[in-house]
């Protein structure tokens, strides 16, 4: 059996970004890139601001904003709270309203019939692998299964996927969500929750490694 995480990133919701804000010369001089890193394939428009830089990608439309980083795991939650951290601090009357972490991996074997039989193992007759791991009065279950954690709603789905190559893999999209419409600070709780982002990945890397053990 192989196991790969093969995304990850964090989003912001917001009621409104204005994207035409956030261009290369902000970035630049608000320090969240410097120039010299910057690659190419950009965009920026009214409508929507894309950086590729050696580190990470931004991408802001109206509605959220996405950051992926580019480096290794260990240094992940130092630059999100750097970069991510020093964007929301600079946009502080955004109307935030969500933040996500987000973690993809995925399982396969070598087989598409027994990538099949994996799923009725999982989810079938051995399900309470990944079921005793959310066991909270918070929790709920199906091919779906969240609970509270560290603050956000901690958020599984399980599901088969074709790849662009026709390989049949598992997918586990992890989701650490935290409403922020009630708080009374939103980008210094955005700022907060992001040192989070090494726990949250600890937790999905567990499940997944205690979920899969025979």
């Amino acid at each position: 059996m192989k196991k790969e995480l093969v995304g990850t990133n964090a989003i912001i919701l917001a009621n409104r970004f204005n994207p035409s804000v956030t261009n290369q010369a902000w970035l630049v001089r608000n320090e969240i890139v410097e120039e010299q890193q910057i690659q190419s394939g950009g965009v920026f428009t009214d409508g929507i601001a894309q950086l590729n830089s050696d580190q990470f990608s931004l991408l802001v439309v109206p509605n959220h904003l996405q950051f992926t980083p580019f480096v290794d795991a260990n240094l992940q939650q130092d630059l999100i709270v750097r970069k991510l951290g020093k964007i929301v601090e600079s946009l502080p009357h955004t109307p935030f309203h969500a933040l996500g972490l987000n973690f993809s991996w995925h399982v396969w074997k070598r087989e598409r019939s027994d990538v099949a039989a994996l799923t009725v193992e999982m989810l079938g007759k051995n399900a309470g692998r990944f079921q005793e791991q959310f066991h909270d009065d918070s929790a709920l279950f199906g091919a779906y299964m969240s609970m509270d954690y560290e603050g956000f709603r901690l958020k599984l789905e399980i599901k088969p996927i074709e790849t662009v190559d026709d390989e049949l893999r598992i997918q586990f999209a992890f989701n650490f969500h935290r409403n922020l419409e009630s708080v009374d600070s939103p980008a210094s709780t955005i700022s907060g929750m992001l040192t989070r982002w090494d726990v949250c990945h600890a937790k999905a890397r567990g499940i997944i490694e205690k979920g899969l053990s025979t």
